[in-house]
């Protein structure tokens, strides 16, 4: 067995270390489980830091041993730059996608900067609007957390957006179902016939309440028989 040549520092200097702004931001709940527990008994892997005591991994543990008082074990990775903070986190599965969004928003990534604004704009969670942007279920985010995302064709997201945002206006009783990832991906693919006409569908849904579903096929069922009631068989829409 070879012995690791990693050294590990320790030190009561908490003014050492600094914090990367890309970095996810701070969650006190999380800190406050980990002084819990760390009032207990110590151990827990050296923080990382890099040639410019940047923190890449630990920041969560280093504010818990402040509240502590306790001093700080570290390893400094001397190439170790802000990006490592991407494959780091996307390895040990702690970051979620908001905050790989916020990161490259910090970054200055247009594509994320100009998603942040649209989601904020119409409250859509970050699943939803890639199925929107994407026009199919995003199960995966790969690209997604390795800064490859790209928002195309804005204006006709956008225009799909503001239709659902009618669906729920026009009718309290769909309000609940226009942020369902199931009822987007239905009209997703509706609206891809076509003899679909988006007018149609609205005026319907006026009155006509779709109703929960706990899947696609479901949604996708409840939409045709509501479009197509009264409709000649050849203006009728199916998927």
């Amino acid at each position: 067995m070879k012995k690791s040549k990693q050294i590990i520092y320790n030190t009561e200097d908490y003014n050492l270390f600094k914090l990367i702004k890309e970095n996810r931001a701070i969650d006190q709940r999380h800190v406050k489980k980990l002084t819990e527990s760390m009032s207990k008994k110590t151990i827990f892997n050296p923080i990382l830091v890099n040639s410019k005591h940047e923190i890449i991994d630990g920041q969560h543990r280093l504010e818990a041993l402040k509240k502590l008082c306790k001093p700080i074990d570290y390893t400094i990775i001397d190439d170790a730059t802000h990006n490592d903070l991407i494959n780091l986190n996307t390895n040990n599965k702690n970051w979620k996608n908001p905050e790989f969004l916020q990161f490259y928003v910090k970054k200055g990534f247009e594509e994320y900067r100009n998603l942040d604004f649209f989601i904020k704009k119409y409250k859509l969670s970050i699943a939803n609007a890639c199925c929107i942007i994407e026009e199919t279920n995003v199960a995966t985010y790969t690209k997604f957390r390795n800064g490859e995302f790209k928002f195309r064709h804005y204006n006709k997201v956008e225009n799909f957006v503001k239709k659902l945002d009618r669906i729920g206006k026009n009718n309290s009783n769909n309000q609940y179902i226009i942020r369902d990832k199931n009822f987007i991906l239905a009209l997703i693919e509706i609206q891809k016939s076509p003899k679909f006409k988006w007018s149609r569908l609205l005026d319907l849904l006026v009155n006509e309440d779709v109703g929960e579903r706990k899947k696609t096929g479901n949604y996708t069922a409840r939409i045709q028989q509501i479009y197509n009631k009264g409709l000649q068989r050849t203006f009728q829409v199916f998927v």
